[in-house]
């Protein structure tokens, strides 16, 4: 176990963080239907202390700049993929899809959290010119453990995506900062297509998630501890890996890349990444033949590295089908026949 995972261990026994799951009572509920619903919920959602926005499936045309400034202290979620009465969630990240409007200006979002957790789950954004970005920081007090998750969800076209923590240097709380099962592809930041910012003892995990065609380099690491990032594809990206030596150890394991480039990096045993082409189609899913079928590592080869994983691929497919999970952010649901 980590240590990281130790003190916030320790930190729930004396009750200065409760565990996961010990809220008792459930979330505000916003069921969006329409981009109007959406700003509106968003809006109302900041003042609110635990709090969930469902997007129903379809095609969101947003304003030049749009977001959540949450300002509870519990639990924000912002998730698409619902049925009309926000009752049912199919895990299928293309069925939500946030967009300019047509011939509106540039755009971005932005989903802020200063004192609670935050969730970003099963979205499309495209074409955002500024990008995503989901910050954490601490605005009043002291909480010991903030967590952001980033799952399901497809960044097409779009500027940077950047996850990072906002509280200053003094680095004085825990942050698990996890970015699960997405993809990024054609990214059009010079620079970085994916950026996660933490401090050394904070638990970073890149895992199942798609890297195409980045202008840039894929994805960069800053100031992290102990980031690990698994079984993930990296597709004609001008690098894979940029890594600031802040963090203590960087594991990089069950990866496939046409240019795995970057430093810092730990395999976790020899062998345990193929430096080839993933061979991914245009939508990027696995082509027949690809090496990223079955290269993944499993959970019990990771346990050791406090990795999650996602029960479901980007298309709401089973993740596990076959011996071991396909690298990225697509699990193959049965075997290619000639």
């Amino acid at each position: 176990m980590r240590p990281w995972s130790t003190l916030r261990a320790l930190f729930a026994l004396a009750g200065i963080v409760s565990a996961p799951g010990a809220r008792a009572a459930g979330p505000a509920l916003h069921c969006v239907k329409t981009p109007a619903d959406l700003l509106v919920a968003l809006s109302a959602a900041s003042s609110e202390d635990d709090v969930e926005v469902r997007v129903v499936a379809g095609i969101y045309p947003m304003p030049a700049s749009f977001g959540l400034d949450y300002q509870g202290t519990g639990n924000a979620r912002v998730s698409g993929g619902w049925d009309n009465y926000c009752v049912h969630q199919t895990p299928n990240t293309l069925l939500t899809l946030l967009q300019p409007v047509a011939g509106g200006q540039p755009i971005g979002a932005t989903f802020e959290a200063m004192k609670g957790d935050l969730e970003i789950d099963t979205l499309t954004f495209q074409d955002m010119k500024y990008g995503v970005l989901v910050r954490l920081g601490e605005q009043d007090g002291w909480s010991p453990y903030h967590r952001a998750r980033v799952t399901n969800s497809a960044f097409l076209r779009d500027g940077s995506v950047r996850v990072e923590r906002a509280d200053g240097p003094d680095c004085d709380r825990f942050m698990d900062i996890q970015f699960l099962n997405n993809l990024v592809a054609d990214s059009q930041d010079g620079v970085l297509a994916t950026e996660i910012t933490g401090c050394w003892h904070d638990a970073v995990g890149v895992v199942h998630s798609t890297f195409a065609n980045s202008v840039g380099a894929a994805l960069g690491l800053y100031g992290s501890g102990w980031p690990a990032v698994v079984n993930s594809a990296f597709s004609h990206d001008a690098a894979t890996v940029v890594w600031s030596p802040g963090g203590q150890l960087f594991y990089f394991c069950g990866n496939v890349g046409d240019n795995l480039t970057g430093y810092g990096w730990a395999e976790c045993a020899p062998g345990q990444n193929l430096d080839a082409d993933p061979q991914l189609g245009f939508t990027f899913l696995p082509l027949p033949g690809s090496p990223v079928v079955d290269f993944g590592r499993t959970p019990q080869q990771m346990a050791q590295y406090d990795v999650a994983y996602p029960d479901f691929d980007l298309t709401g497919g089973s993740r596990f089908v076959g011996p071991r999970p396909d690298a990225g952010a697509y699990e193959v649901q049965q075997a290619c026949t000639p």
